[in-house]
């Protein structure tokens, strides 16, 4: 899957890892009030890379998992794009 994590540091006693993700999705849809962007196994087998950005209050998510079911077959459009952000998990 498109999504790669590196570890950048640590801190709390090497309790808590700080990562920096890529994620790199290939298509992309209006569902709704929602832009969805998922990558080709999303896509194809429905279990993948899917990112959510929210018009209506800006929120956004990534996860890997299963398309939302609002998601329509027929309405996607190849559209490739990298995301980088920080994301800090706590491993303790």
């Amino acid at each position: 899957m498109p999504r790669r994590k590196n570890p950048v540091g640590s801190y709390n006693r090497g309790t808590v890892v700080e990562y920096e993700v890529e994620d790199t999705t290939h298509w992309v849809q209006m569902a709704k009030d929602i832009m969805v962007r998922c990558d080709n196994d999303a896509r194809y087998k429905k279990w993948g890379l899917v990112r959510e950005f929210s018009s209506i209050n800006g929120f956004s998510t990534s996860y890997v998992g299963r398309l939302p079911p609002y998601c329509d077959d027929k309405n996607w459009i190849e559209d490739k794009m990298t995301n980088f952000y920080t994301m800090e998990k706590d491993v303790s």
